[in-house]
């Protein structure tokens, strides 16, 4: 608890006072982070939020190939994990301090996975 307090930069005993239970914060901490580790009920919820989200993702994609914007030899999984996985991974990692304001890293993220990444223009 302390490190979690720690990372989210408040007082371990604060961690007390905030959530109705020590659950509550770490299902939080999980929705962030990696859910595997979530016990009982904690874990059901996240579990079915995840199968939620990827049912949407999954849905949107088949939308995307049935009018024929991706190309017809793409396996659509490892086109979930490229367009979903690359900016969660970016907004996990994202510092605003470091310049680049979310809408742009967005952006260049959407270009790089529509169009790759050449050295040169095409």
């Amino acid at each position: 608890m302390r490190e979690a307090a720690r990372a989210a930069g408040i007082l371990p005993g604060s961690l007390d006072y905030r959530p109705a239970a020590k659950q509550d914060l770490l299902l939080t901490f999980m929705q962030r982070a990696n859910w595997r580790v979530l016990l009982g009920p904690a874990r059901l919820e996240m579990v079915q939020q995840r199968n939620e989200h990827e049912a949407l993702r999954e849905e949107l994609l088949a939308d995307v190939a049935r009018a024929g914007l991706l190309r017809s030899a793409a396996d659509v999984r490892l086109v979930r994990l490229l367009a979903f996985g690359v900016p969660n991974s970016a907004v996990a990692s994202f510092q605003p301090a470091a310049g680049r304001k979310p809408e742009a890293i967005a952006d260049a993220l959407f270009d790089w996975v529509c169009n790759g990444v050449p050295a040169t223009p095409r």
